[in-house]
């Protein structure tokens, strides 16, 4: 794979070359990597194995802050014609021009199908067509701290499907670093754990068993809400709205938040619009400064508890083999507990959590459709849930768009935190409930797994009695 330009003929036989090779050995996705011309000769060989020629393309009045002491080290002559112009002008699109050829071959085997494609080089546009990783990090507490600030910077350029190398690419980790790293890593949009040849080992199962628990206990949590990320990458698909935010994104008007000096203090980051996250960045460290604007009202989850949680400055405990994330009053979380695989999940009963804020409302939509059609496929099935809570009323709307069919997916658990007052019954499509449901006064939750549950996908509501 390793188209010079975009042009009918490049993609026509790259085609023709990925089915062939989907028919010796059948995969799903393709990974591009290395997609810039690059030219590792390091006895000084660079641009031509006849010199570049003394102009001012090769050698510029001026030259940028690019790698090693010429336009071309390390790859071709800026003067070298391609198809769409000097090397020059048409570097930087090696990997762009390379992804779109990659998606149109992908779109020849799978005509129905959602291309998946990941490569290192990008440029504006990307994102259209492939998610990003960061390149070859280092095992290092720097990296992973750094790794925040790259997706970040990728969410905001349009590219959201973007992750780093979960425990460094380069270099030996440590069983404290890859605990951390996971940790965070189940928060990248990609969540890949990959490493070097000349590295140690670094897969989960390497480590003590402790070490394995807390790494185990930190991929589930991602794979838990899975409904909830699938919905922020729809979300992301149609606006264009990053999935990894900066605090200030979402709250842009809080001083604190847009402070230019902020991630010195801060490492927190937000995944869409109502979950924070502050991860543990340093060695030997258990603890994390947050800070959660004080214009709403913040939740806590933690040790596999929500509780609330004080808005403002705070310092978090955070044990080693945690970390806690905290929700936005006024959201909710759509979650499937159990399986080992995305698609076993699918097959899975849903858990609903609403954190009601100051009003006692709350309210979120989830998007769910077969995982792999294209959605711009016309009359693409898929479907929506919308879950709207005022004060003692939750109701639930499901719409199916093309024929969608929610199947025998169920509600196996509701979840309301931060309800005031006491709830003796329930009733569900109107029949009044006593039992199926606890309600703690102490810590204002609401925990309902009756029965008689509705099916996910299903219009009805809740009354508190």
């Amino acid at each position: 794979l390793n188209p010079a330009v975009y042009t009918k003929a490049v993609v026509s036989t790259q085609s023709t070359g990925v089915v062939q090779f989907h028919d010796e050995l059948p995969f799903d996705g393709i990974w591009l990597d290395m997609n810039e011309p690059a030219n590792f000769d390091y006895h000084g060989t660079h641009g031509s194995i006849y010199g570049c020629p003394n102009n001012t393309i090769n050698f510029p009045p001026f030259k940028p802050n690019t790698a090693g002491d010429s336009m071309f080290f390390k790859t071709l002559c800026m003067d070298a014609k391609q198809e769409w112009g000097l090397h020059r002008d048409v570097h930087n699109l090696y990997g762009l021009t390379e992804t779109i050829a990659t998606f149109d071959s992908l779109r020849t085997l799978f005509p129905t199908g959602r291309p998946f494609i990941i490569s290192r080089s990008t440029f504006l546009g990307s994102g259209k067509y492939a998610g990003h990783w960061l390149g070859d990090n280092e095992s290092n507490w720097k990296h992973l701290r750094q790794s925040i600030a790259g997706i970040l910077d990728f969410n905001m350029l349009g590219i959201p499907m973007t992750g780093a190398d979960i425990g460094g690419f380069h270099g030996d980790i440590t069983e404290e670093l890859a605990i951390r790293w996971h940790q965070l890593g189940a928060w990248y949009p990609f969540c890949r754990n990959h490493n070097g040849i000349d590295s140690i080992d670094q897969d989960p199962a390497v480590f003590s068993e402790e070490a394995f628990e807390m790494i185990k206990h930190a991929i589930e949590m991602r794979y838990d809400l899975l409904p909830t990320l699938y919905t922020m990458f729809y979300d992301a698909h149609i606006t264009g709205k990053p999935i990894i935010r900066a605090t200030f994104q979402n709250f842009p008007l809080d001083d604190i938040a847009s402070d230019k000096n902020f991630d010195e203090d801060y490492t927190q980051f937000m995944v869409g619009e109502n979950i924070l996250v502050a991860p543990v960045v340093e060695e030997g460290v258990s603890s994390t400064n947050v800070y959660l604007p004080t214009s709403v009202t913040w939740y806590k989850y933690q040790s596999d508890t929500y509780s609330f949680h004080k808005s403002g400055i705070s310092v978090v405990n955070v044990p080693l083999g945690e970390l806690p994330y905290f929700l936005r009053g006024g959201s909710v979380l759509f979650k499937q507990n159990s399986g080992q695989t995305s698609l076993q999940r699918r097959e899975k009963p849903y858990e609903i959590v609403l954190f009601a804020n100051r009003n006692g409302n709350a309210g979120g939509t989830m998007y769910i459709d077969d995982g792999t059609t294209d959605v711009d496929e016309d009359l693409f099935k898929f479907g929506v849930v919308h879950v709207k809570m005022t004060p003692r009323i939750v109701r639930f709307h499901g719409l199916s768009h093309n024929g969608y069919q929610f199947g025998n997916a169920r509600i196996e658990r509701i979840i309301v935190i931060g309800i005031d007052e006491l709830v003796t019954e329930l009733e569900i499509e109107g029949k009044r409930v006593k039992d199926g449901f606890r309600f703690d006064a102490e810590s204002k939750t609401l925990k309902i797994d009756h029965d008689e549950l509705p099916s996910f996908g299903s219009t009805f509501e809740i009354v508190f009695v």
